[in-house]
């Protein structure tokens, strides 16, 4: 007897995995449709996702919900897959002129900021990355 397929998802990035997951979870039957070889955001971003964003530096949307209601949720995913996949880490960004330089200044006077960046340590930078001589900051 086989089992009537109720939902059809499309993709095996974060969006289409944890849908099939969430499906799966809830008992439903599933049919994933995954196609190895065509290029997506998901096999080169591999989930990076960073707090502050944009020539503004704007504080990603509701990250100071979405961001630890995330990692929860991926630890448990990471329980129940046997398999470990999150790996925080900072993200660089290293300035390309003096008024990037300056719109971080006036921003890293915010305490919301200053929670969610750190200086960026001249040492930390990796080999090759060319500093242009104004700094940088790192996201947590």
């Amino acid at each position: 007897m086989s089992s009537k397929i109720t939902y059809t998802v499309v993709g095996a990035g974060i969006a289409g995995s944890l849908t099939c997951l969430e499906l799966v979870r809830r008992k439903q039957t599933v049919r994933w449709i995954i196609d190895q070889d065509r290029p997506a955001c998901s096999n080169v971003a591999a989930g990076m996702y960073n707090p502050i964003t944009g020539k503004r530096f704007a504080k990603t949307w509701q990250v100071d919900t979405l961001q630890p209601f995330m990692e929860n949720y991926y630890r448990e995913v990471e329980v129940l897959t046997q398999t470990r996949f999150l790996y925080p880490q900072p993200v660089m960004k290293l300035f390309t002129d003096s008024s990037e330089q300056d719109r971080w200044k006036a921003r890293s006077n915010d305490v919301e900021f200053q929670r969610l960046a750190l200086p960026l340590n001249p040492d930390a930078r990796p080999s090759g990355v060319r500093d242009l001589g104004f700094g940088g900051r790192a996201s947590r």
